[in-house]
């Protein structure tokens, strides 16, 4: 088996082990993906049976034209809290502030999504300057949690 560090590289995404069907044993050789064939993306989010973020999250994915990985965390909001307690983060968490909530949230949004409005506005962008603006500005931290 490959040391992590080997497929643990900008570019690759590791899936796991392949496994054969046929004799139903998992195989030693590993699932690698390039990292330029997926969009990742997290978000927060706290579904109330409004419908809104279900909707939101399936134009998302329409819109998108690869594969779409959303890593799933499972914490209430309580376990956030506690958790930000424990990290010492709670306590500027709740310091009125401006931010970006405060500050680019339009005064009335739309909170039905429709694809063909996303496409629409996103034809407005130059996506590959912004691409660029970005990656000119990525900033590494690792963090390791729980604490």
């Amino acid at each position: 088996m490959l040391p992590m560090q080997q497929f643990e590289q900008l570019g690759l995404f590791y899936l796991g082990k392949r496994f054969d069907l046929a004799t139903r044993q998992r195989r030693d050789d590993l699932v690698l993906y390039d990292a330029k064939d997926l969009v990742t993306h997290a978000v927060c989010v706290g579904m109330t049976g409004s419908g809104k973020t279900g909707l939101g999250l399936t134009v998302i994915e329409e819109a998108a034209e690869l594969p779409i990985l959303r890593p799933l965390i499972g914490m209430d909001k309580l376990e956030i809290t506690d958790q930000a307690q424990q990290i010492g983060s709670f306590a500027i968490s709740i310091e009125p502030d401006q931010d970006c909530c405060s500050l680019f949230t339009p005064p009335h949004p739309s909170t039905k999504t429709r694809l063909d409005d996303i496409l629409k506005v996103e034809r407005m962008f130059d996506v590959s300057a912004l691409v660029k603006q970005g990656l000119d500005k990525i900033e590494l931290s690792q963090f390791t949690f729980p604490l």
